[in-house]
């Protein structure tokens, strides 16, 4: 999408202006479809980005007319395919939400919340982490490349924005690259930091890999012998693939799943193999795959500031669950898997326990009515 739009920056035939315009309009309502998350990611920064091209060049801007100037129209298609991709996602919101059954993004928040410091170091932490830091090792180790490479690329970063005051330092297409990147990191920070959007460092992702092409073009605007560029860029993607190696070995060496495991052992050895999950996608379709299909698991949402009773077993989660699971209820023995914080039920049998999580074990389902109605 961001090849087409600045391949329609450059573009001086009109023919092929509108075509590539059109074609922007058609995928950019396709992607509204596909939820609120790519209208953040993509196209709030691409309008952003488009505003601070018309603020960086007004001066061209006012010796022209302002409507025919190519900035002014570039920023005007900006906005027009993030309003089509609103329409995109309002159709999918306030209409077919209520045909086909299937979750969003706003239901995990979309609230504004108060300051928060421990927000802000999330999100300052998770930029850091995608460009390789690792809060963990010793100084004089390894460990050291994977944490000098993210302050290399901030500082690359760094320069490239305040070259942006230059005049004629860089081309369109490297400032609209250059404000891109730096509206989405802007606002995706302060939307993480002062809302309740629950934050994953794979939501910045996207925006994080164009700092690399900015990187090389940093390397270009360097002053210095084409032979001395190479080296430096040599020495750039050596330490970026050490670094890869050095977080690919630490991330590997992490056994996420061994109490999904644990959970589905016990289950299985107590003959349990129908129940409900609270904790989502960790102890719901994970304790199916983990148990080859023998366990079928009924995911629900749970609200912290609402009261668990029978109705919370009715409350779907509606991502990758079986339609049938609106009808159906599970039949023998029943399981019920809760966040710690919870702990609503009484009369169940614990089957496991741990600082996370709290399994309950039931002999029937209306057991488990009878003790959520307590």
């Amino acid at each position: 999408m961001l090849a087409m739009y600045l391949h329609y920056c450059q573009a001086e035939k009109k023919r092929i202006k509108m075509f590539l315009a059109v074609i922007l309009g058609i995928l950019s309502f396709l992607v509204g479809l596909g939820g609120i998350r790519h209208i953040i990611i993509f196209y709030l920064p691409l309008v952003c980005s488009g505003l601070l091209m018309v603020y960086l060049n007004h001066k061209e801007i006012s010796e022209e007319r302002m409507l025919e100037n190519h900035y002014v129209r570039e920023c005007k298609l900006a906005v027009l395919i993030s309003v089509v991709a609103v329409v995109g996602f309002l159709i999918n919101h306030l209409i077919l939400k209520k045909i086909f059954d299937f979750s969003n993004y706003l239901a995990h928040g979309s609230d504004f919340c108060p300051f928060n410091m421990e927000n802000i170091e999330q999100v300052v932490n998770g930029w850091l982490r995608v460009y390789g830091y690792q809060d963990n090792g010793s100084l004089f180790s390894l460990h050291l490349i994977s944490n000098v490479l993210p302050a290399i690329i901030l500082l690359f970063l760094f320069f490239s924005v305040i070259k942006l005051k230059e005049e004629k330092f860089y081309d369109d297409q490297q400032k609209v690259l250059i404000t891109f990147w730096g509206s989405g990191v802007f606002s995706l920070s302060v939307l993480f930091a002062f809302t309740t959007m629950w934050y994953a460092d794979r939501y910045i992702m996207p925006i994080s890999v164009f700092a690399f092409p900015l990187i090389f073009v940093a390397f270009d605007k360097f002053k210095i012998a084409d032979i001395l560029k190479k080296i430096l860029i040599l020495l750039f993607c050596f330490l970026l693939t050490i670094c890869a190696v050095i977080n690919y070995k630490s991330y590997a060496q992490i056994d996420t799943s061994w109490e999904t495991r644990r959970v589905v052992d016990i289950l299985l050895e107590n003959g349990y193999t129908n129940g409900y999950s609270f904790a989502f996608w960790k102890y719901g379709d994970c304790i199916t795959e983990y148990s080859n299909g023998q366990i079928e698991v009924w995911k629900k949402i749970y609200d912290f500031g609402t009261e668990f009773s029978e109705e919370s077993l009715h409350n779907n989660r509606r991502w990758l669950e079986d339609k049938n699971h609106n009808t159906e209820i599970p039949t023998g023995k029943v399981f019920v898997i809760l966040f710690r914080p919870i702990e609503k039920l009484n009369e169940g049998e614990v089957l496991y326990y741990s600082d996370s999580i709290i399994v309950y074990g039931y002999n029937s389902y209306d057991e488990l009515c009878n003790d959520a109605e307590k």
